[in-house]
């Protein structure tokens, strides 16, 4: 049994709530008995890493005891010091692969025999591999044959050859994860898996099976066997300047994950090289590895260090939005390569209250429209006054000199700016603004409706009712013509209304927000969600299941807590988890709802019922 406990931070451990005091006291009897070991950790990703390495090396001892009680009952092995990895100076014995060939060779020689065995195809492609030379050492098996040889593995004794063969189709193939890898390298017989990686990732001549021997150690977070070699040297192998940048990477985001401080000046050593291929890794390995023993040190290195852009996660976990830098730093960092440096140093000085004039006019220059939204808005809470067209075209014209993604980014930022901008109005100016709308742009006469949804909730309720209808007719093309603008108006008009809608509540609104979700000219959004989770009911099932489009909040690639809410309560209306995958068949969006969740989040939502 292993226990873990999260680091907490001293200024509560002065005013401890009955929880934490629980939590405590708990720890202080676990140190006093001295029977169990634990372990601290200060994120989830530190502690999805630790676990991850508890359970490898209790699997591995499991392994071990099983490949001791076979030897038991086995003939005693042949003395030998130190196990050694088969190589072409060290033949493994081949009494497997004499023996079959023998049989082989008896079977061709009969011409009654079938020739339909395709066993046989596939254990020769894999001698042809074992018995490749130096000027001939790409040879590795395909997923079709290695996945044909795990089916068949019972039935076959594979000569130690041929199953380091199969670990490096399992190798080469690991990115696309399809080709079994794990079977060989537990099966291999007297070394260890992070011998096999280890020696594998630093000696192979195939880059791709070297890649995905970096891969595996990273997944299961097995620490090197170096061997005669120190950390340092073995690291160097792989770090080094003869190595290809993918293997460089590979290695960078190993270190990342489970480096010791002593890799310090590895990876030190890589930025000093300045290679642009591989400096964005770098840093985030530096990073990651900083932020394990202290998130002080992290947030000061990437202070300090010079990167444009680092995961999004990584920059959260130790610079959140919410940090607050000292003037003197936070006026040093608005100079910083990322923009999401620049963006905590820009809101610490206006959260202080010592943001200048000529801060904020030089922030509405960044290249970020975060920060240049964000610049803007405080010059409207001191009193600038912008109409919100004024303000876009300014945002418009500032974005233009970024290039093409600074462009693409700063719509959604001009939508954000619109949003708060109209929030900070008072009555008056917002419906000066409302008078001005054209049906390109109702923004402000939706945030008028929302401010004063008793009285004028009717009105919204009646525009989702047609669509629209009453708005967009009058612009309508001659038929023939192109109408796609106004659709795209129309639909984007409907998505703002139901937010509106969603946001009040109200049960009885459900109707509408059922005849809208059903047309699918929205995507559901997690406020949509949290709406349906109020208000559904079992007989809302199959209403659910024909949503046709779901949205994701990040964007692409970005956050998936809408596919997760939502398969929740779909998971919650359902009378089973068995009921709910019959569906899967007849039900697109399921199934990319499923698609687009990674198992641990599937396995989240209801582990009780997913375990049965």
């Amino acid at each position: 049994m292993k226990l873990f406990f999260k680091r907490v931070d001293p200024q509560y451990l002065s005013d401890a709530g009955p929880s934490l005091t629980k939590v405590l006291e708990f720890r202080r009897s676990v140190v006093a008995d001295r029977k169990v070991l634990f372990e601290e950790f200060g994120s989830l990703d530190e502690f999805s890493d630790k676990l991850r390495r508890g359970l490898s090396s209790h699997i591995q001892a499991l392994a071990a005891v099983s490949q001791v009680s076979t030897k038991k009952s086995a003939e005693p092995p042949p003395k030998e010091a130190t196990p050694r990895v088969p190589s072409s100076t060290t033949p493994p014995p081949r009494t497997a692969l004499v023996n079959y060939l023998t049989a082989l060779s008896e079977v061709l020689a009969d011409s009654n025999q079938t020739t339909d065995r395709p066993m046989d195809a596939v254990r020769l492609r894999l001698i042809g591999g074992f018995l490749a030379t130096a000027s001939n050492d790409r040879l590795t098996l395909e997923v079709h044959d290695a996945n044909l040889a795990f089916l068949h593995r019972n039935e076959v004794e594979f000569s130690p050859g041929e199953v380091v063969g199969l670990r490096n189709s399992g190798l080469s193939h690991y990115a696309d994860e399809n080709a079994p890898l794990w079977h060989w390298l537990y099966d291999f017989r007297g070394v260890s898996p992070a011998r096999q990686l280890s020696f594998v990732a630093a000696y192979s001549k195939v880059e791709e099976i070297r890649l995905g021997a970096i891969a595996a150690l990273t997944t299961i977070g097995l620490e090197p066997d170096f061997g005669s070699n120190t950390r340092e040297e073995y690291l160097k192998s792989l770090i080094g300047a003869p190595n290809s940048t993918s293997v460089k990477l590979a290695a960078l985001t190993y270190i990342g994950r489970f480096g010791k401080p002593s890799d310090v000046q590895l990876i030190s050593a890589e930025l000093a090289e300045n290679d642009s291929a591989t400096q964005s890794a770098a840093h985030e390995a530096m990073a990651r590895l900083l932020s394990r023993s202290s998130r002080d040190s992290a947030a000061a290195y990437l202070l300090s260090a010079s990167f444009e852009s680092l995961p999004s996660d990584l920059i959260d976990a130790i610079l959140p939005e919410s940090t607050r830098l000292d003037e003197h730093t936070a006026e040093s960092a608005l100079a910083h390569r990322s923009p999401r440096v620049r963006l905590i140093a820009l809101l610490s000085l206006i959260s202080r209250g010592v943001a200048s004039s000529q801060t904020l006019e030089g922030a509405l220059k960044d290249s970020s429209s975060r920060v240049r939204v964000t610049a803007l808005l405080e010059q409207e809470r001191r009193g600038r006054k912008l109409s919100s067209l004024q303000g876009k075209e300014l945002l418009r014209q500032r974005a233009s000199r970024s290039g093409l993604l600074g462009g693409l980014e700063a719509i959604n930022e001009v939508e954000r700016y619109e949003r708060s901008h109209l929030k900070m109005l008072d009555a008056n100016d917002l419906e000066a603004e409302a008078s001005d709308s054209t049906v390109y742009n109702q923004s402000a006469i939706l945030e008028s409706i929302e401010r004063n949804f008793d009285s004028r909730g009717d009105q919204l309720r009646s525009a989702l009712r047609s669509s629209f209808q009453e708005l967009i007719a009058p612009h309508l093309p001659a038929e023939g013509e192109d109408a796609s603008l106004l659709e795209y108006v129309r639909s984007g008009l409907i998505r703002d209304a139901l937010s509106i809608l969603v946001r009040q509540g109200s049960r009885n609104d459900l109707p509408i927000v059922r005849d809208v979700l059903k047309e699918g000219k929205v995507a559901l959004r997690k406020e949509d969600v949290e709406y349906l989770r109020e208000n559904c009911t079992k007989a809302d099932f199959e209403f659910l299941l024909s949503i046709q489009s779901i949205e994701k909040s990040g964007g692409s690639g970005g956050d998936k807590s809408v596919y997760g809410s939502y398969a929740k309560l779909l998971l919650s209306l359902s009378s089973s988890v068995t009921v709910l995958l019959d569906r899967l068949t007849d039900v697109s969006t399921l199934q990319g709802v499923l698609f687009e969740l990674s198992e641990q989040q599937v396995t989240k939502l209801l582990p009780e019922e997913w375990d049965a």
